[in-house]
């Protein structure tokens, strides 16, 4: 999968993984609507396997991809709009958190996180589980590695502060290949007096 076209999200592991499942199905709805794309443009995946799940991968499934995972990265202001959005999908309102659709739906429902793709997960797919997470991301504050501002404005922030060639040659590759930005550069780590590069 292109770089550009691909996101992982990971959760803190003591968490319980029907968490995580949950919360794979609802931000899946949530991007697919929010973008206007369909099901079969976006895919989402346990990682390292369905067995240990400790991430979701999110990939464009399409041919080169519509460019809604790289929105995701470089808008701070999309994460709590998706949580917004999949948190009407698991059938809450998302300012007072109440249960829409206490009687109609149970744990999960064809209309909120149940689809023909996660059938093997429907056991454990549950909306009480989502809603905490979604609240946690709807309140949230999304900051991108490296700095504020575009991918290209945190590129440049970074090569101006890189000490050596070494440093810009290692910086060019990751643009090349699209990869994720340090979040800093030349940082100190007092405890053991080194700054890397």
């Amino acid at each position: 999968t292109d770089a550009k076209n691909a996101l992982v999200i990971s959760l803190n592991p003591t968490r319980p993984p029907d968490e995580l499942v949950s919360l794979q199905a609802a931000l899946k709805e949530a991007i697919q609507k929010h973008f206007q794309i369909e099901s079969r443009e976006l895919s989402a995946d346990a990682m390292p396997s369905n067995s240990d799940r400790r991430e979701v991968l999110f990939y464009e499934s399409s041919e080169g991809g519509a460019g809604v995972l790289r929105q995701l990265v470089e808008d701070p202001a999309i994460i709590p709009i998706l949580a917004r959005r999949a948190l009407e999908i698991c059938h809450f309102d998302p300012d007072t958190l109440e249960d829409l659709r206490p009687d109609s739906c149970g744990k999960a429902c064809y209309e909120c996180l149940l689809d023909y793709f996660n059938q093997p997960d429907h056991q454990i797919l549950d909306r009480y589980v989502a809603q905490g997470v979604l609240t946690e991301l709807l309140r949230s504050e999304c900051k991108p590695a490296g700095g504020m501002g575009s991918r290209n404005e945190r590129m440049v922030e970074l090569r101006k502060q890189c000490d050596s060639g070494l440093e810009k040659k290692w910086l060019d590759l990751i643009d090349k290949f699209i990869l994720r930005p340090p979040s800093d550069a030349q940082y100190l780590i007092e405890k053991y007096s080194t700054r890397p590069d």
